[in-house]
């Protein structure tokens, strides 16, 4: 399940507060340990062999055990002892939700069909309103690499929230983006308000958001989108060569880059973090 996402469904629904909603991930963390903390805590990793990992899944699209099996640090059989204790561990958060007294399980199950509802209405209707646009395929393969590679590298869900207009965009100021000449060729921004902007580079870079001020969190953004397009090109157009993807280019605004005309999209995904955009247009 996908915690901080079902829970953020709950509070707009004003069945959860705040600070019942950030107690239950919290303990829904402290129940899921990451399998690098359990091989650092069984011996089997050192932390310096952890970060190594770490490092290679933010520029490789693989897991953390075929990553460390690949490097020949843990064999088969110590993988399968990790994942076991990370699944005996694990708690779902509708578990700790009824557990804390915030839902009944009635209640729950309710909810959880009707968070998911929600999720499938979200894709149907954007599928609809994108259906023969020439950046739709690009904008879905766009969506579904932010959501792999947010989980793995900031270590946090995110999902659609919704299709976007042009007006919707104005209050988000600079974005990043960067060009690709493929053919046709396109741009991919990523834009958010400044506090989302902190909250999601300083996780990326692996400071504090106190520490992370507008030069870094513009920098760390930057890094994030070069990263994650470099990985859906390898899989989706790998016929597209390093040298035509362009640097990330901070000139304009996300509305300025939606303006783009009818060649333009963008969507609202929505995290732990906070809410982001990301927005496919043709090259000018």
């Amino acid at each position: 399940m996908q915690a901080n996402l079902f829970g953020k469904f709950l509070l707009r629904k004003g069945l959860l507060s705040e600070s019942e909603l950030q107690h239950a991930i919290d303990l829904q963390r402290a129940s899921h340990p990451l399998l690098g903390e359990l091989a650092v805590r069984l011996s089997m990793l050192s932390p310096e062999q952890v970060e190594l990992i770490n490092q290679k899944q933010i520029l490789q699209d693989k897991r953390f055990g075929d990553i460390a099996q690949g490097e020949g640090l843990l064999s088969a059989m110590q993988m399968e002892e990790l994942l076991r204790l990370q699944k005996q561990e694990h708690k779902y958060i509708g578990t700790i939700l009824v557990e804390e007294g915030y839902l009944d399980s009635e209640q729950l199950l309710v909810e959880l069909e009707l968070h998911q509802q929600s999720s499938q209405d979200a894709f149907k209707a954007l599928n609809a309103a994108i259906e023969g646009h020439p950046q739709a395929e690009v904008l879905l393969n766009s969506i579904d690499f932010f959501g792999k590679l947010f989980l793995r590298m900031l270590k946090v869900h995110c999902h659609l929230k919704c299709l976007l207009r042009n007006e919707t965009l104005e209050t988000l100021g600079n974005s990043v983006h960067i060009p690709v000449q493929a053919i046709p060729p396109f741009v991919i921004g990523l834009a958010s308000n400044d506090q989302s902007r902190i909250n999601i580079a300083s996780r990326f870079m692996g400071i504090t958001p106190e520490e992370c001020d507008s030069v870094l969190a513009e920098d760390g953004m930057g890094e994030l989108l070069n990263i994650i397009l470099g990985q859906m090109l390898n899989e989706t157009m790998p016929q597209v060569l390093e040298a035509q993807r362009m640097e990330p280019d901070f000139s304009c605004s996300a509305a300025e880059l939606l303006q783009r005309g009818e060649q333009s999209l963008a969507v609202e995904m929505s995290s732990e973090l906070g809410s982001f955009v990301i927005i496919v247009a043709g090259k000018a």
